[in-house]
């Protein structure tokens, strides 16, 4: 089986490696592990050949109670990969899924993940930044590009490049969430394409307000998505 998604770029703008995150639903019947089985295929708009990229699966979940006959068990999940689309163009990319005896794809990325709980380090061809270990906060960024620089903070709070949220309620101190130590809850998904790490709670000495911060770092990309 597969699904076609159809990609328009009208903005004027080259598209190259751009993330894509597509949730996709099945039926259930259809699909047997979605990690395993789950192929993106780019068509060219010119001569409509088809050539394998890699993609990555997460978020995936089922659903098997049939409350009526308009009710059929599915399989949803999303799935990302990198598309590149001319400027003012279109392009087709297909889903491929439904093979059970397919094995585990194998696809080589710049993007590379080291370190355990919140101080990972994370790196592909345009940077390399380390999180701080008590919150898992940006605490270094190295800038390559033939740049070669590293951009550090470690002059006020507890030195993060990166700090907010934040709150300021006097006579309560200024409190980020670079001050966790840790946060209440934390999550993350990586992969080829992307390591997405989301963490969450109470900010430290204002029980009332809680607070999340998502991390998205790419492969082939030289800027991170913060949520």
């Amino acid at each position: 089986y597969y699904a076609s998604v159809v990609l328009t770029e009208n903005a004027g703008w080259q598209r190259e490696s751009e993330p894509v995150h597509f949730t996709l639903g099945t039926y259930a019947d259809r699909l047997t592990d979605p990690a395993k089985e789950i192929r993106v295929v780019e068509v060219d708009p010119w001569t409509g050949m088809q050539t394998e990229i890699p993609s990555q699966v997460s978020a995936v979940s089922s659903w098997s109670e049939r409350m009526d006959d308009r009710g059929q068990p599915t399989t949803s999940f999303d799935v990302t990969f990198l598309a590149n689309v001319p400027a003012d163009s279109s392009k087709v990319y297909l889903i491929f899924y439904g093979n059970p005896r397919a094995k585990f794809p194998q696809y080589t990325s710049d993007l590379l993940v080291s370190g355990e709980g919140y101080g990972l380090t994370v790196e592909n061809s345009f940077y390399k930044m380390h999180f701080q270990d008590m919150s898992g906060s940006i605490d270094e960024v190295y800038v390559k590009q033939g740049i070669n620089k590293k951009l550090e903070h470690r002059l006020e709070t507890n030195g993060a490049v990166q700090w907010n949220p934040d709150c300021y309620g006097p006579p309560r101190p200024w409190i980020h969430v670079s001050d966790w130590d840790p946060p209440d809850g934390y999550s993350r998904v990586d992969g080829p394409l992307f390591l997405m790490t989301n963490r969450w709670g109470q900010i430290p000495h204002y029980p009332e307000i809680n607070v999340s911060i998502t991390y998205i770092f790419y492969a082939n990309n030289p800027y991170l998505t913060m949520i």
